[in-house]
C-alpha cells in the first residue's frame, strides 16, 4: 500500500543533492510518534527493509552539481511511501496525521495532505514498471561488492537473491521461483546517498514472476537499499 503526501517546503532554500536521509528521519519520526513498540519492531530488527520512498520535486526543478543541491521552482512537492505491511502503512499514516510539520534541512515540511492508495496486481506473472527512483543492485561480496547494471554477467543471480532473500523474511516461507527482468528503456544513474555516490539505473522495464513476488516488488520496492529511498515503482501494465 502506497501513502502519497502533498507537502510544502517553507524555505526557499534548496534541498541538498544528498537528501535521502532526511526524508528517512521523517519515516522514522512519524512511525514513533504513533506507536513507541511498532518502531522498535521495524528499526529493532529487519522489517524497516520493507519500506520504500520517493521524493518527486516537479519538473521544473534544477539540479545545481557545483553546490550539490536541487533547486525547487515551486515549494510544493510529492513524497511517496510503500510497504506491503500495511499496519506498518497504517501507523505511519496516524503518526503523519498527529503531526503535520517535520524539521529538515534547518527548515520545516508542512503536510497539506495525506492519501492511502492500494493497487491490487491480480493473477499476472508479468508487469511493465517505471522505476521512479534509482534502482540499486548489489553484487555478491565474493566477487567485489559494487552495484551492478542489467547486462553485467552477475546482474541476475544478484537480483534473484536480494529478491528472494526479502520475500522470504517478509513472508516466513520460501519462494521457489525466479525473478526476471526486461529492460525497455533505461538509464545509467549516479547518485549521492549518506555521502558516497552509487550507480543504479533508471527507466522502463518489465518483470516476470510470480503475481505474489509481483505485488511484493511493487510494494516494498525493488533492489538493495529500499528503505533509503532506493527502488520504487510505478505500473504501467
Amino acid at each position: 500500500m502506497i501513502l502519497r503526501l502533498l507537502a510544502t517546503y517553507e524555505t526557499p532554500d534548496p534541498f541538498p543533492l544528498d537528501y535521502r536521509k532526511g526524508f528517512m528521519s521523517l519515516i522514522k519520526e512519524s512511525l514513533r510518534t504513533s506507536s513507541e513498540k511498532e518502531f522498535e519492531r521495524v528499526y529493532g530488527g529487519r522489517a524497516g527493509r520493507n519500506i520504500v520512498f520517493n521524493c518527486c520535486f516537479g519538473k521544473d526543478m534544477r539540479i545545481d552539481k557545483k553546490r550539490e543541491n536541487i533547486v525547487l521552482n515551486s515549494p510544493t512537492f510529492l513524497f511517496e511511501l510503500s510497504s506491503p505491511d500495511t499496519k506498518l502503512i497504517a501507523m505511519i499514516y496516524n503518526g503523519l496525521r498527529k503531526n503535520r510539520e517535520y524539521a529538515i534541512f534547518g527548515s520545516k515540511i508542512k503536510l497539506k495532505d495525506i492519501t492511502p492508495v492500494n493497487t491490487l496486481i491480480r493473477s499476472k506473472d508479468r508487469i511493465r514498471v517505471r522505476s521512479i527512483c534509482p534502482v540499486l543492485i548489489k553484487s555478491n561480496p565474493d566477487i567485489g561488492s559494487r552495484y551492478l547494471l542489467p547486462g553485467e554477467d552477475a546482474f541476475y543471480g544478484s537480483l534473484n537473491h536480494f529478491c528472494k532473500v526479502r520475500y522470504e523474511e517478509y513472508f516466513s516461507e520460501e519462494f521457489e521461483g525466479s525473478v526476471e527482468l526486461i529492460p525497455l528503456e533505461l538509464k545509467r544513474v549516479v547518485v549521492k546517498h549518506m555521502g558516497t555516490y552509487h550507480t543504479g539505473f533508471k527507466g522502463i522495464f518489465e518483470l516476470i514472476s510470480s503475481t505474489n513476488m509481483l505485488q511484493f516488488l511493487y510494494d516494498a520496492g525493488i533492489g538493495t537499499r529500499t528503505s533509503q529511498g532506493f527502488g520504487m515503482l510505478e505500473l504501467i501494465s
